[in-house]
């Protein structure tokens, strides 16, 4: 007989192996291998008195399904933070974030859409968005948070005002994923698809109206990529295709894209380091216990 070993998400399993195996032959779960948690994204910020703090959203298989971490980098404290009961700790994995102008924190898990407020520091849940994975997020020129879906290709708008979540539907017949958001001025919604043929499609929530940008021909295998600019237009590129866009359309083509903008939406596995006054977090070590900070002077 035969033993191989696997390692799953900390769990140690073993799976006996014969020349002609019993009916009843299987997995045999040995124990954990390794209490840890797996960090999905971290976003650097200041709090409302303008002190550092990191927020590091992390996913693992204890009771809570994971937790929100804030470090304050200047008093070099930390809290945890659970998700409210109404969440479904097993439904545990959280891909992307956004942080908001009003200093509020959004994420999932598995489509049950929280809010972190930074001020009172107070988890709330909203609902459940949706039951596809959330890819990524970004906010809107009127504070409404639009969400992007997996694999489904959804677009999904929860408004804080009236805390009402509205379903968009597909932005793609056949993709998968709609893994980049961004809004322009006008309040026109830009989607980054892929990835077995890219698409970038232009959405008014206004009228429900979805509008091709990625021309017919262009389209190939990837994803494509929408990024908000600071004069309030979006960029949008795949393969050869740079373009700027307003209000639906193209502005420009074959212009030359901006640097990336720092519009807070940590996707997963993402790490935003750079807080307001240039210092940086260098090092998130979650399996030492150690982080590094480099301040601005270096």
């Amino acid at each position: 007989m035969k033993r191989e070993f696997w390692f799953m998400g900390g769990i140690a399993a073993a799976v006996a192996l014969q020349a002609a195996p019993a009916p009843d032959a299987g997995f045999e779960v040995l124990g954990t291998a390794a209490r840890t948690v797996e960090l999905r994204s971290l976003t650097s910020t200041v709090d409302e008195a303008g002190r550092r703090i990191v927020l590091a959203r992390v996913a693992d298989f204890g009771p809570h399904g994971g937790a929100l971490l804030l470090w304050e980098v200047d008093r070099d404290t930390s809290s945890e933070y659970v998700v409210p009961p109404e969440v479904n700790p097993k439904l545990r994995y959280s891909y992307s974030s956004v942080l908001t102008r009003d200093r509020k924190y959004y994420y999932d898990q598995r489509g049950y859409l929280v809010c972190f407020d930074l001020k009172t520091r107070q988890m709330r849940f909203l609902g459940r968005a949706t039951t596809d994975e959330v890819m990524t997020y970004c906010e809107g020129p009127d504070g409404t948070i639009y969400l992007g879906t997996a694999p489904r290709c959804r677009l999904i708008a929860y408004s804080p005002a009236t805390g009402k979540i509205t379903d968009y539907g597909r932005m793609d017949d056949r993709e998968a994923y709609l893994s980049h958001l961004a809004v322009d001025r006008e309040g026109m919604v830009y989607c980054g698809i892929g990835t077995a043929r890219a698409h970038i499609v232009a959405f008014d929530p206004a009228t429900g109206k979805k509008t091709p940008i990625l021309p017919e021909p262009l389209r190939a295998k990837g994803k494509g990529v929408v990024m908000p600019a600071a004069d309030g237009t979006v960029y949008a590129t795949f393969g050869n295709f740079r373009a700027q866009l307003l209000g639906g359309k193209v502005m420009a083509e074959n212009v030359k894209m901006p640097a990336a903008r720092a519009d807070l939406v940590a996707n997963y596995g993402g790490r935003l380091r750079t807080f307001p006054d240039g210092s940086s977090v260098v090092r998130w070590d979650f399996y030492r216990g150690l982080y590094d900070v480099r301040e601005k002077d270096g």
